[in-house]
């Protein structure tokens, strides 16, 4: 790869640490490769030392750290910055008069920095994503491999009218306070970001005419590229970031209600052929003809989502949080789900709206049946495409911090597969009790908050499941 041209500054990423080793540099970033440097010279060093600044481009670079050390060799010092871009190692920022507009920042070890055409015309991805990080304004886009960080109004003003394509001379003219050579090294920065690509002649951006990208929606993209690795230099995994500041949410809820009803744990034992269940699990959205009984659902709960033990944070074994095993799995054994229950027909339970207590197994009633539950009930019959309500509506809803907690990047990710996990779990267990099981695709998470009295942004509906008698 050859080496920038003269209009970016160029500076270290900012994950990038230097470090020695003997006499060699170690330098590391998150989520790209090493790079050593044998025994470098004076010249090297302190090439290595200006790039913390970000002011020179690679030429004044090169000229700083010869004059710094004569007797270098230009060369190798070229050669030095060529492998830091190669290793997506630096970052580049384009400047207007001494005032910086924008730094690109590379994400990944597969970002690979290339030059554009300026004449062409430009827009702006419908997969782009502009927001505050810490205190600087970051433009990011699930189909790049590095984020762009907006120093100026004006940067933000050239962002806005690539709404429409327009190449750097008619963004020059709406933007008369910067030069043509400036706007197009913007451009290139928001191109090596893929938050804006060049149209064909018929006006189409690669995104609107690829059939993959296509059936791509943007929450979708950049939920999917920021949950996994590759696109992203956020940590992964359980970082337990908040460990020192709050405190892990307990493996169990608080009661919700002094109306408890006990349920009796299972008296015989679901004695079918495990593949056999398997083989004969099919989605049955309607009920059937014979309600529901108090003991299915009770054997259903207790194969499906029952605590069986309880462990308490022990910091002797760095289990700094409180986790329960279940019939289910799920991440961490951290179990975030809560089970609420809206019952329209069930032998020994009355109608109404309850929870579910995993410890005890026993139901909490929340409520009798209103016109907001009811509105409910409608949604899970329009998801299911059916007329009549399910005898028994299980709400999922996710304690997110449960979660979160203990994992950055994939929380929400982890928590919805804990509801496939928990899908599949039901639907055995259902299946094995010859119950008509069906898992819902969707629901309304603001108009359960509110029936549940829960935060939205702490506790709400990532999942629903149908269950009838047959």
């Amino acid at each position: 790869m050859t080496l920038p041209t003269p209009s970016y500054g160029l500076s270290w990423a900012s994950s990038v640490s230097v470090n020695t080793n003997g006499d060699d540099l170690v330098l590391h970033a998150y989520a790209r490769h090493a790079l050593r440097l044998h025994q470098p010279d004076a010249a090297q060093r302190h090439l290595v030392a200006l790039l913390h600044s970000g002011a020179l481009n690679a030429s004044e670079l090169c000229e700083a750290a010869l004059h710094h050390a004569p007797e270098a060799d230009l060369a190798r010092l070229y050669y030095l910055l060529t492998l830091a871009v190669n290793k997506a190692l630096l970052r580049y920022t384009v400047a207007y008069q001494g005032q910086p507009l924008a730094t690109l920042e590379p994400l990944a070890a597969a970002f690979q920095f290339a030059p554009v055409e300026a004449t062409q015309r430009y827009q702006l991805s419908r997969f782009a994503c502009l927001r505050r990080e810490g205190s600087d304004t970051v433009l990011e886009c699930p189909l790049g491999h590095a984020r762009l960080v907006l120093h100026d109004a004006r940067a933000a003003s050239l962002v806005a009218l690539l709404s429409q394509a327009r190449t750097a001379a008619e963004l020059v003219a709406l933007q008369p306070d910067l030069d043509e050579p400036t706007v197009a090294a913007f451009i290139t920065l928001l191109h090596n970001a893929h938050a804006a690509l060049a149209v064909d002649a018929d006006g189409n951006l690669p995104e609107d005419t690829d059939a993959a990208l296509q059936q791509w929606e943007f929450h979708d993209l950049l939920f999917h590229s920021r949950s996994r690795a590759g696109r992203h230099d956020a940590p992964m995994g359980a970082s337990s970031r908040f460990a020192t500041r709050l405190r892990p949410l307990p493996a169990v809820k608080p009661p919700m209600s002094t109306r408890r009803i006990t349920l009796e744990p299972p008296k015989e034992s679901l004695d079918r052929p495990f593949i056999e269940v398997i083989e004969a699990r099919r989605s049955h959205p309607q009920a059937g003809a014979t309600p529901l009984r108090v003991a299915q659902l009770s054997a259903l709960l207790y194969h499906a989502a029952r605590i069986k033990t309880l462990h308490e944070p022990n910091p002797a074994q760095t289990q700094a949080y409180a986790a329960s095993k279940r019939p289910c799995a799920s991440g961490g054994a951290m179990h975030a789900l809560e089970l609420y229950l809206t019952v329209t027909r069930c032998q020994g339970l009355a109608p109404g709206f309850y929870h579910y207590d995993p410890l005890a197994h026993a139901l909490e009633h929340l409520a009798e049946l209103g016109p907001d539950h009811q509105r409910m009930l409608q949604a899970a019959c329009q998801a299911s495409g059916t007329a009549q309500p399910p005898d028994v509506l299980i709400s999922m809803a996710a304690r997110f911090q449960r979660t979160s907690w203990k994992y950055q990047s994939i929380a929400y990710a982890l928590i919805l597969k804990d509801v496939g996990a928990l899908y599949q779990q039901l639907y055995l267990v259902a299946t094995a009790l010859q119950l008509a099981p069906c898992a819902l695709g969707g629901g309304d998470s603001d108009l359960f908050a509110r029936l549940a009295g829960t935060d939205y942004y702490a506790e709400t509906t990532v999942g629903e499941f149908s269950v009838s008698g047959a």
